[in-house]
């Protein structure tokens, strides 16, 4: 059986949409966690008037941030797979449905995944599109990363379009760090497929993820939120580091991996310009970048390897 987790903090506006969605599932075979991570408004009562109508169950996490709420959700499900679903988010009438065929035709091997729109928060929720194609993302090939990375018009390292199993966590010992609450959950997901063979993504649109203008995507460049992104890409850099080592095998996979969070992290260093006081923070994201970049030829072009590393050299230069 499939647990739908939810984490909630002051979500009430959005909870309706929500739960209504879980309703009208064609398969009824699930349940619903509800993670409380100490909301102040009407929250929960929304989410109690659901209890007759669906398997919903709802405890409390004390820690306040996502990483917290994450975590109490994997230490309390009671079943064999798991979906995380955004709280102001929405899933389409056959979510479940196409989860249940994934895990029948492909097992643990791999993460079931469907597609998602996008939509403003105001705007009509989309209408679900069903598609019969799925396609296998091996990481033999080394399409699984890459899908990720070059055509993240698809997909994106994020939870909650995929279904997991509690199995392979547990056997893993995955879980989420607690030292970030921004990004938290593709460092997650990319520590289940290092276990697994790859991703089943079936290509229906299915999940409907809502774009707020106060939430915390969409406000990462602000103090300082953007500094914990940047503590994100710093501990994903080290898991990547690590990976590496143990796991030569895939050595261009995750170089590759690695090129992109380096340049990202680039990025960040050029936007602290525009943060106050951030002089302590933009001399150590220097120091990473160039301790990356000098480590080994990162990127498949040697070109491009060359002119990142003579940008880089000069800013820190200038900044010294």
């Amino acid at each position: 059986m499939i647990s739908l987790c939810v984490c909630v903090y002051n979500s009430e506006r959005y909870l309706d949409d929500l739960f209504k969605s879980f309703i009208k599932q064609t398969r009824k075979d699930f349940k619903v966690l509800v993670v409380d991570n100490n909301s102040t408004d009407n929250s929960i009562e929304v989410i109690s008037k659901y209890k007759n109508d669906l398997d919903l169950r709802i405890v409390k996490e004390e820690k306040q941030g996502i990483q917290f709420a994450r975590q109490k959700a994997l230490d309390e499900i009671e079943t064999d797979n798991f979906c995380f679903i955004d709280s102001d988010d929405v899933i389409g009438d056959k979510y479940i449905e196409i989860m249940y065929l994934l895990i029948d035709k492909y097992g643990e091997d791999y993460v079931p995944e469907v597609c998602y729109k996008v939509f403003d928060d105001g705007d009509t929720i989309p209408s679900t599109q069903i598609s019969s194609k799925t396609k296998l993302l091996n990481k033999e090939k080394g399409n699984c990363y890459g899908y990720c990375i070059y055509k993240n018009k698809i997909r994106q390292g994020n939870l909650w379009n995929k279904c997991y199993f509690i199995k392979v966590v547990k056997a893993n010992n995955i879980s989420f760090d607690e030292r970030i609450s921004c990004g938290e959950d593709r460092l997650f997901h990319d520590k289940y497929i290092n276990c697994v063979k790859g991703i089943a993504l079936n290509f229906s649109e299915l999940y409907f993820y809502r774009v707020r203008t106060n939430s915390l995507v969409n406000n990462i460049e602000r103090t300082p939120i953007h500094l914990k992104k940047i503590m994100t890409e710093r501990i994903y850099i080290e898991y990547v580091d690590n990976v590496i080592k143990k796991n030569t095998r895939d050595f261009i996979r995750w170089s590759k991996e690695k090129a992109y969070l380096l340049k990202r992290y680039y990025h960040f260093y050029l936007e602290l310009n525009d943060i106050n006081n951030a002089e302590i923070e933009k001399k150590e994201v220097m120091k990473t970048l160039m301790k990356g970049l000098f480590s080994f030829a990162f990127y498949p072009s040697a070109k491009l390897n060359l002119l990142l590393k003579i940008i880089l050299f000069k800013k820190y230069i200038k900044r010294k």
